[in-house]
């Protein structure tokens, strides 16, 4: 059987900033109406695969691929309509309001010919339903708090209307609260159909939430798949060096974590 064509892919990629490179001849394939999830240490490569997904870090070696065709050959403008971002830093204006933020996802779209349009605001609508953030609309973006900050930023990257995302560890700064409120709402946007490919530095709750694992360690790929096929005790203490014990999560019947520390009763 045919595997289907997956929605992007890197190909012995050599990648990363000055002379050593972080990412050293890397293959992996993102799975199309998938929400892949990349899993690691600090410095195991997790960001620079994902901005080289995006187009922000030319690669030394190798090729990145979108549905196929290589990133090489997209214009900034052309790739933006084909894939949206949520950075760890989404920059905000000052006095700029949730709706005018939003809109700015649009820019792909725009053009000296073709300015603002009924299907642009129809786009920013249609986000900021999707987010829930329709009622904050008016005002302003620094006066939210930091989950609502996080899902008028995702409603941003939805208004490019693209059917992939990346997103580059969306509950960082975030309490537990609002990291489950965020990865429901990348669940939901998963099941209308967007393609998600994330960053994520907690590993229960990349576990709880991926259909697709990619575990790094030290530049490479050290295993990827379904969450319950590759998450083993001895995955973690290869990757993050420390011993656990693996069970089944008692809500979801997926893999949980549970590390060996120093700690006793």
């Amino acid at each position: 059987m045919q595997m289907p064509a997956p929605a992007m892919e890197v190909r012995a990629l050599t990648a990363g900033h000055g002379v050593r490179p972080v990412l050293d001849g890397v293959d992996v394939r993102f799975p199309r109406g998938g929400f892949s999830i990349i899993i690691g240490p600090n410095a195991s490569g997790k960001s620079t695969l994902l901005r080289c997904l995006a187009g922000l870090v030319r690669p030394i070696a190798g090729e990145v691929r979108i549905d196929g065709e290589d990133l090489a050959g997209l214009d900034r403008r052309a790739l933006a309509r084909r894939l949206g971002l949520l950075p760890q830093q989404t920059e905000i204006p000052d006095g700029i309001t949730t709706a005018e933020l939003v809109g700015r996802g649009r820019h792909p779209h725009q053009s000296l010919l073709r300015r603002w349009s009924r299907g642009d605001e129809a786009a920013v609508a249609a986000a900021m339903a999707a987010t829930r953030t329709t009622g904050l609309a008016e005002r302003p973006v620094q006066e939210l708090s930091g989950g609502q900050r996080q899902r008028v930023s995702i409603a941003m990257a939805l208004a490019q209307e693209t059917d992939i995302l990346l997103l580059d560890e969306p509950t960082t700064y975030l309490d537990i609260a609002h990291q489950i409120e965020v990865l429901d709402l990348c669940v939901e946007l998963n099941r209308r159909g967007k393609t998600l490919i994330a960053a994520l530095h907690d590993l229960n709750l990349a576990c709880r939430y991926a259909t697709h694992l990619v575990a790094m360690r030290q530049g490479g790929i050290e295993d990827m798949g379904a969450p319950a096929a590759i998450v083993t005790e001895s995955l973690v203490e290869r990757v993050f060096g420390i011993g656990c014990l693996v069970l089944p999560d008692p809500t979801t019947g997926r893999p949980m974590v549970i590390p060996r520390g120093a700690a006793r009763p």
